[in-house]
């Protein structure tokens, strides 16, 4: 007889699905915190259309219709670099992908309707990640970010940082690994 699976059942007899468990550490850097939120960020699936520039060949007219044109890839190298001073300079970036896409697309259209749906994640891990570091301040952590911010199913997501050089590594088990730094 083959081993019992130790996964819980649900009252029909199936198997429950296996709870996800993310285990990051908390940056100690305004560059790995804006890494690990906007690197979170990309990864959700709605995240998607915003995750390289857009091109007048994808979008007719795009860089005649939006004044400032931004993406979370572009965030995201200027983030390694540690091109933000400030949370408030990220959240400025971040903006602009939320104005540019009502800009081009109009308010009432479906990738409308993901930028309202990634402006709430962004503000939670903003939350968490960001706003202690306001003013200058040196945060203090609460806890660990949970798999819920991240809102990715099938994954399980480590953030470290390695010791030998000091920088910041982003890992993705579960078929994809980028180094960050």
């Amino acid at each position: 007889m083959p081993p019992r699976s130790k996964r819980k059942r649900s009252s029909d007899g199936k198997q429950t699905p296996k709870e996800k468990k993310v285990q990051i550490q908390q940056p100690r850097s305004l560059t790995e915190a804006c890494v690990l939120v906007i690197g979170n960020l990309r990864m959700n699936t709605l995240a998607t259309p915003f995750n390289q520039p857009v091109t007048d060949l994808e979008a007719p007219q795009y860089s005649e219709i939006v004044s400032n044109p931004m993406d979370l890839g572009t965030i995201f190298e200027r983030a390694k670099q540690g091109n933000y001073l400030t949370p408030a300079e990220l959240r400025y970036d971040v903006d602009c992908i939320w104005y540019s896409c009502d800009e081009y697309n109009g308010p009432d259209t479906p990738l409308s309707k993901n930028v309202a749906a990634l402006k709430k994640i962004f503000a939670k891990l903003d939350k968490e990640y960001l706003e202690c570091w306001d003013n200058g301040k040196t945060p203090q952590y609460k806890h660990n970010i949970s798999s819920d911010a991240m809102d990715q199913e099938g994954s399980e997501d480590i953030i470290k940082t390695s010791p030998e050089n000091k920088k910041f590594k982003l890992v993705f088990k579960g078929g994809k690994v980028s180094n960050v730094g």
